[in-house]
C-alpha cells in the first residue's frame, strides 16, 4: 500500500500513499487514482517531474514539514504529515462566543464517536475516529470547550470538508 502521506494547503488537507519503486520513481495513490511520478534534481532547488508522461519544471523550497513550490507563475504553500489534522473553522457562536466547526479532512467512515453533545472536552481530546484508505486516523478537539453539535454517528459515510462536530470554545 505505501506509505500515507497528508499534504495541507490552505483550508484543504490531501491524503495519499507513496510508494518508492527507485531512486526518484514513485506510485502515488490518491483515492482511486494512482500516478507514476519520477522525479529529477536538478540542483539548487529546481526538478523535473514526470508524472504519467507529462513533465513539470519546478522549483521548492523546503523547511522542516513545510515547503513553497512554484512552477511559472503558480505557486502552493504546502505542509506535510503523516497524520491528518481535522479541517477547522471558526466563528461567532450565540451570545458571540466562539465556535470551531470540526471538518472531515478527507472523505472515510466514523468508525467511533468518542464524544456527545454537552461534553466537556480538552485542546487535543480525540472526538472520534475517521477510517480513510484503510488507516483509522483520530480526529481531535482543536479547543478546549464543550461539544454543541455532533453531526454525525457511527458508520456514517463522509466526504472531504463535511461538518463532524461543533465546539463552543471556552477560555
Amino acid at each position: 500500500m505505501g506509505k500515507p502521506l497528508y499534504i495541507s494547503r490552505e483550508e484543504q488537507e490531501i491524503g495519499l500513499y507513496v510508494n518508492e519503486s527507485g531512486p526518484g520513481e514513485y506510485t502515488i495513490k490518491v483515492g482511486e487514482n494512482e500516478y507514476r511520478v519520477n522525479i529529477r534534481d536538478l540542483g539548487g532547488g529546481f526538478f523535473i517531474a514526470n508524472v504519467n508522461g507529462n513533465a513539470v519544471r519546478f522549483y521548492m523550497r523546503r523547511s522542516g514539514d513545510e515547503a513553497v513550490v512554484t512552477s511559472g507563475a503558480k505557486r502552493w504553500e504546502l505542509r506535510f504529515t503523516r497524520v491528518p489534522s481535522a479541517s477547522i473553522q471558526q466563528s461567532a457562536g450565540e451570545a458571540g462566543g466562539a465556535h470551531r466547526v470540526v471538518r472531515s479532512p478527507m472523505p472515510g467512515r466514523i468508525v467511533r464517536l468518542m464524544v456527545k453533545e454537552g461534553d466537556k472536552v480538552e485542546k487535543n481530546s480525540v472526538l472520534l475516529t475517521l477510517e480513510a484508505m484503510k488507516m483509522e486516523n483520530e480526529i481531535r478537539s482543536p479547543a478546549r470547550g464543550v461539544v454543541k453539535k455532533v453531526y454525525v454517528k457511527e458508520n456514517d459515510r463522509v466526504e472531504g470538508r463535511v461538518e463532524l462536530v461543533e465546539i463552543e470554545v471556552k477560555a
